[in-house]
């Protein structure tokens, strides 16, 4: 069986599917090029060579059962594409998202990370929790994120996000305090209209207010001290907000300018936070700031709840 040019209408359509799909899978390769993601370009362009070649074959050599596997070749795409847009599967509840009961902190991965080895917290967690253990030590074995052992450190770019990161401590002793004593009585639809305003003028690209619902806290401390002791629903309303990173610098991910914004817009989300809480006590009411490294709640429920967006696949707030 010889090759030769297409001369039927099968043998052309195949042709321009298969081109079709190369240039789709190229195009695609380049983008990722671009982005820097040399696993998925990698990925793209080996696509780019596997894909193509069964319509090749349709298009340059004739064979019993020719033009049905042309056919096939058309329509699984086009099947594909079509299954792909179906609005397949049942819209979960926005209460089909919430813990059935609290989220320890402690068995968070951050809270995990910072146990040391050999300390009586360590093996009195991995006691509790030994399927955890082994997973743990090979996470800890790695290089930290900003540490020089990482595979994409930058030290100038690391240094410069861990300034970020240290600088959000400084919000930990302005989280909480007591408030005036003497309480101002206010308009609730216009003070929750005031606090929106003011938070967009801070810098916030939204802003919502849900009650605290107890699933919104952790059942227990996992990052701060006392570690372990139960944190209390001790509040009656949240104030969730958002901020919007630099695209520019994210479209570097996962190099070190993506690291920089994500600590630029911690820091920039802790002093929202805590001039927010300052304000509500500066009124007589009590009020505590959750900043990075010092939750005591689960910040995309929170945010979910308070209308901003909803939670996506990776347990994290999907929101414009």
């Amino acid at each position: 069986m010889a090759p030769s040019a297409p001369t039927t209408p099968y043998q052309w359509l195949a042709l321009a599917m298969g081109l079709l799909i190369l240039l789709i899978l190229l195009y695609a390769s380049f983008i990722s090029c671009l982005e820097r993601e040399r696993r998925a370009m990698q990925r793209l362009l080996a696509l780019s060579l596997l894909l193509p070649l069964p319509y090749a074959v349709c298009a340059f050599f004739r064979f019993p059962a020719h033009e049905f596997m042309v056919r096939l070749l058309v329509a699984l795409p086009i099947l594909g594409g079509f299954i792909l847009f179906l609005p397949l599967g049942r819209r979960r509840s926005q209460e089909d998202d919430s813990p059935i009961k609290r989220v320890d902190e402690r068995d968070t991965i951050f809270a995990r990370y910072y146990l040391q080895p050999e300390s009586q917290r360590f093996k009195a967690y991995y006691l509790r929790h030994p399927e955890k253990a082994a997973a743990d030590a090979r996470f800890r074995s790695k290089p930290g994120l900003l540490s020089p052992g990482a595979a994409l450190y930058h030290p100038h770019q690391f240094a410069a996000a861990d300034a970020g990161f240290a600088a959000v401590t400084a919000f930990h002793t302005m989280l909480d305090g007591e408030p005036a004593k003497k309480r101002i009585r206010s308009d609730a639809a216009q003070m929750s209209t005031f606090i929106k305003n003011w938070g967009v003028k801070l810098g916030a690209a939204a802003v919502g207010i849900t009650e605290l619902r107890d699933y919104h806290l952790y059942s227990n401390l996992g990052r701060n001290e006392p570690y372990g002791a139960p944190i209390e629903h001790n509040h009656q309303y949240a104030i969730a907000f958002t901020v919007e990173m630099d695209k520019c610098m994210l479209d570097h991910a996962p190099l070190g300018p993506t690291v920089m914004e994500s600590a630029q817009q911690y820091l920039h989300a802790g002093a929202i936070a805590v001039q927010i809480a300052c304000f509500i006590r500066n009124l007589g009411y009590s009020a505590r700031a959750h900043v990075d490294g010092n939750y005591r709640v689960i910040c995309p429920l929170v945010a979910r709840d308070a209308g901003l967006g909803e939670i996506g696949r990776m347990g994290l707030l999907m929101t414009p």
